[in-house]
């Protein structure tokens, strides 16, 4: 039974990747369309500076919807689209550097740094380095593991003056200061976790942490897939 469902989930995946492949615009048409609909319920007359920071955030939204749809639908590893995914959400949501994290293929409790991404600029380099070695406990893992624990994101606006989560050396030397974690949910269960860090101090933003539950959701789409897929291959030896 479990190898025919295995069978289905990944006929209906392999169906909607090629759909992606010969011309879609997008992964899941649900995510750009809620999120046009925000947009199209704008006045725009009003100069009020909560409408003003709602339509910004909503563009942010769709340029990284737009930049997410044909990394998840490319051809290549996960190992390979973790990178991008990164980059997609730092350059369209305006943060410096990101990790995408997954649970460690060896230890369960501990999260393994997938992918990551930064942009040229001192420390960040030395940052990145440091995640990518790293294998935090699950449940001792900053912003990251809250995000995944709650199945929820997380944004801290300074954490130089946040107390909540312990701030690396690294992270100091970096300049980085805002931080922002959500996951990457599917099927009932967080299959990942992204974190964005920037070197300003930033508020957090009610539209962009809206939206980022329905891109996580695209993010958790495209890695059930994959695992899926992976395991009806190793089925089927």
């Amino acid at each position: 039974a479990k190898i025919a469902h295995l069978h289905a989930f990944a006929k209906r995946s392999r169906a909607g990747h090629a759909g992606l492949a010969g011309g879609a615009s997008v992964q899941f048409p649900g995510a750009r369309a809620d999120i046009r609909r925000r947009f199209a319920e704008l006045n725009p007359m009003d100069a009020h500076p909560p409408a003003v920071a709602q339509a910004a955030g909503l563009q942010r939204l769709l340029r990284a919807d737009e930049q997410l749809a044909p990394v998840l639908a490319g051809p290549g590893s996960v190992a390979q689209a973790a990178p991008r995914i990164v980059g997609a959400f730092c350059e369209a949501l305006g943060f410096t550097c990101g990790t995408l994290w997954q649970r460690d293929a060896s230890e369960a409790d501990r999260l393994a740094c997938l992918g990551a991404w930064g942009m040229h600029a001192p420390g960040i380099a030395e940052y990145l380095g440091f995640a990518r070695g790293r294998r935090p406990i699950l449940h001792n893992a900053g912003i990251v593991g809250a995000s995944w624990l709650r199945a929820a994101p997380v944004w801290v606006a300074n954490m130089a003056t946040d107390s909540t989560y312990r701030r690396v050396p690294t992270a100091v030397r970096a300049g980085l200061h805002s931080a922002l974690a959500f996951p990457a949910a599917a099927g009932g269960q967080v299959l990942a976790a992204a974190e964005l860090y920037g070197t300003d101090v930033r508020a957090p933003d009610d539209t962009l942490v809206a939206g980022l539950r329905l891109l996580g959701a695209q993010v958790g789409q495209y890695l059930l897939r994959a695992q899926t897929l992976q395991q009806l291959a190793e089925s089927e030896k």
